[in-house]
């Protein structure tokens, strides 16, 4: 079964790996005087053979986005044949004992009855879902669904000065790029080609070469500077710190829960953007 989500993980195959013969005793509760889903009951399997080894579970509501956990509780008894003895503590009220559960089998317990009444077996059948097939471009825009305060970004001047990213009410990008990236590249030039629209749309640009960082010390100063002269971006000369790239690092793979490999040191990609609103927190990555 493969499920996708809008938060991490993004897309996860769940695979039914369990042996093949094992069997489970399913018990669903009704409340009478207690509340009719019976949260808060103590259930207890006993196997005849082995009353000192019970099987203890709880009725509980859960807790999920927009979701809850199933009502049935489950016990896992392998092989054992039984017949099995339930023992039920209902919420504020007696206990109350049930003999004869077999595995294999879905049982209805209503408070007060002392009998498990066997439910029907249930064949359901799940339709495959049919999502279109987005053909792969290379290209990501990850929203956050909650934006996150970023911490402290420094960086390398053109005068080789540290500085520290600020924020002046405006959105700001803040695109990592390589002199050896040929998709950087492109990307830069597509961020030349429309500057103009990005500064009337009042987005800065904050571009920020990570070309050395490898060897813990930035790139050299006249190789990137002839690099962005050569190619005519407006963006200035501004370097990463290593310091600033392991905190986009920690935070990148925290919101995608994948990883993939820059060099022996860092995880990002390249180019990888990061979008902040006009109070500098994180609201998408590119």
């Amino acid at each position: 079964l493969w499920v996708t989500n809008r938060t991490a993980p993004r897309l996860r195959f769940l695979n039914n790996n369990g042996t093949p013969g094992q069997r489970g005793v399913l018990v669903r509760l009704q409340g009478q005087s207690c509340n009719r889903d019976a949260i808060g009951a103590r259930l207890e399997l006993v196997a005849a053979d082995e009353p000192s080894q019970p099987l203890v579970r709880f009725v509980t509501a859960g807790s999920g986005f927009l979701s809850q956990s199933s009502k049935w509780v489950h016990f896992g008894v392998g092989a054992r044949k039984g017949p099995f003895r339930l023992i039920i503590g209902w919420p504020g009220g007696p206990s109350e004992t049930i003999e004869g559960l077999l595995p294999g089998n879905r049982y209805r317990v209503v408070e007060g009855s002392n009998r498990a009444i066997e439910q029907d077996e249930r064949d359901i059948e799940i339709s495959p879902g049919e999502l279109p097939v987005v053909p792969p471009t290379g290209i990501a825009r990850v929203p956050l669904l909650e934006r996150l305060p970023l911490p402290q970004i420094g960086y390398l001047d053109e005068s080789d000065r540290v500085r520290t990213l600020t924020f002046t009410g405006r959105p700001t990008l803040v695109n990592l790029w390589a002199t050896w990236c040929l998709p950087c590249v492109k990307e830069l030039q597509e961020f030349k080609e429309r500057a103009d629209e990005l500064r009337s749309a009042g987005l800065d640009v904050v571009s920020l070469s990570v070309d050395g960082l490898k060897d813990d010390k930035p790139g050299d100063l006249s190789l990137i500077r002839g690099f962005v002269e050569k190619h005519g971006l407006p963006f200035g000369v501004r370097r990463a710190t290593s310091e600033a790239v392991d905190r986009l690092d920690v935070i990148h793979d925290v919101v995608l829960t994948t990883r993939t490999q820059l060099d022996d040191k860092f995880k990002l990609p390249v180019p990888t953007s990061f979008l902040l609103d006009g109070s500098g927190h994180l609201a998408v990555i590119y």
